[in-house]
C-alpha cells in the first residue's frame, strides 16, 4: 500500500521561468517522500488525476512541486490559491512512462539497451 501524504499549500507565483508557479512542500512531507534520496513522486493537486513528476529544489533548499501553464489551465487555478495536494513516492522502475514501442526496441536492440540502462535516473 502507497503511504500518502496530503497537504494544501497556496500557488506562489515562481522567479523561475520554466514552470511559472509552484507549490511548497512541507519540509516534514519533503523528508519522508526523499528518504531513499529519490525525489520523484506521484501528485494529485485538487483531487485531479495523478501525475509523475519529481519535487524541484528551489529557493534555500525548499522543495516545490511545479506548476507550468498548462496544468494551471486545465485546473482553472490561479496564483494566491490554496490546493490540496497529495503526494507519494513513484516507485515506478523509470519515473515516467515507457512506450511499448521503445520497449520492443530495447529487447531487439542489446547495445542500445545497455546504454540506455546504464544512464543515470531521470536522464
Amino acid at each position: 500500500m502507497k503511504r500518502r501524504h496530503t497537504f494544501s499549500a497556496t500557488l506562489e507565483k515562481s522567479t523561475n521561468k520554466l514552470w511559472g508557479a509552484h507549490l511548497i512542500v512541507p519540509a516534514s512531507i519533503a523528508a519522508a517522500v526523499t528518504r531513499d534520496g529519490s525525489r520523484r513522486v506521484l501528485c494529485s493537486l485538487n483531487g485531479a488525476e495523478e501525475r509523475q513528476c519529481a519535487l524541484v529544489r528551489y529557493a534555500k533548499g525548499t522543495l516545490v512541486v511545479t506548476v507550468n501553464k498548462k496544468l494551471r489551465e486545465s485546473l482553472r487555478v490561479e496564483m494566491g490559491e490554496r490546493l490540496q495536494v497529495r503526494l507519494c513516492k513513484d516507485k515506478s522502475r523509470y519515473g515516467l512512462p515507457l512506450p511499448e514501442e521503445f520497449k520492443g526496441l530495447l529487447l531487439q536492440d542489446a547495445e542500445g539497451n545497455r546504454y540506455f540502462h546504464a544512464l543515470t535516473a531521470g536522464k
